[in-house]
Order: C-alpha cells, then sequence, then structure tokens
C-alpha cells in the first residue's frame, strides 16, 4: 500500500504552511509607531483523493503613526494566493485555478484565473496560463515583499 493511501483508498492528506505574528512599538520623543503583521501560508493536497489540493497566501499589516500633528492608520491586507489545483491526472496533466503565480526566468506574474500544466519525463515541462494580471516583476521583488 502506498505510504499515503488508507485502506478506504482515500489518499492521507498532506497540508505544510507557516504562520507568523508580528509586533513593533516604536517611540521616539512624542512620536509613536506601531506595527502589527500577520502572515499566512497553507499548501495542502491529497484532499479527499491523492490528486485535489489547494493553496493560501496572506499578509495583513496594520500601522498606526501618532505624534503631536495628529494619528494616522493604514490596513494592508494582501491574498498573495488562493487556488484549488487537480493534480497528476491523465498523460501527466494538473489544473489550478484562482490567483497564483506563474514563473518564468526571472520574471514573475501574478494573476487570477487557470493553468495548466503537463510532465511527461522528469526533465520536460510544459504549461500554460490565462487570467488577469494582478501584478508582474522580477522574481526578486516577489521574494522581498512577497
Amino acid at each position: 500500500m502506498a505510504a499515503n493511501a488508507s485502506a478506504a483508498g482515500l489518499a492521507k492528506p498532506e497540508v505544510h504552511g507557516s504562520a507568523k505574528l508580528s509586533f513593533i512599538d516604536d517611540r521616539a520623543q512624542d512620536f509613536v509607531n506601531r506595527q502589527a503583521t500577520q502572515y499566512l501560508r497553507l499548501e495542502a493536497s491529497s484532499l479527499f483523493s491523492e490528486k485535489v489540493g489547494f493553496g493560501v497566501d496572506t499578509r495583513n499589516r496594520f500601522e498606526s503613526d501618532r505624534s503631536s500633528l495628529g494619528e494616522t492608520h493604514k490596513d494592508d491586507f494582501n491574498l498573495y494566493q488562493a487556488y484549488l489545483s487537480l493534480n497528476k491526472l491523465f498523460g501527466g496533466c494538473s489544473f489550478k485555478v484562482g490567483r497564483q503565480y506563474a514563473y518564468s526566468g526571472e520574471t514573475a506574474a501574478q494573476f487570477d484565473g487557470a493553468a495548466a500544466e503537463w510532465q511527461s519525463w522528469d526533465w520536460l515541462q510544459i504549461g500554460a496560463f490565462s487570467g488577469k494580471p494582478v501584478a508582474l516583476s522580477l522574481t526578486s521583488t516577489f521574494s522581498r515583499s512577497g
């Protein structure tokens, strides 16, 4: 029996992720800056069967500045990825639907849409995506800010 299979024929779910909370309280004379940041990333595969998975990647930052001039608040919520995937289908095909990344060399595109991928051998992989672009940048920019 495969390592991820159960006796009923359903796959054992695999969920990986991380969560991070941080808080900064910076004070200098009459100026106060407070920042709270939340980061959550989850990836799951083998849900209900070995072919179904999903991914979620969110970040939220709340910032508050207070000085003798007044008080300002800023709340930024970013949804970097939220997708449903069907993997290892007929002939090596996989599909993803939702917000996701597409990488090509040094550039990365974040888009809302669908992606299809075919992998026949370990060294050959062909993919295509279609949807509404959200962001296009160098991969190093995404890794620093995203």
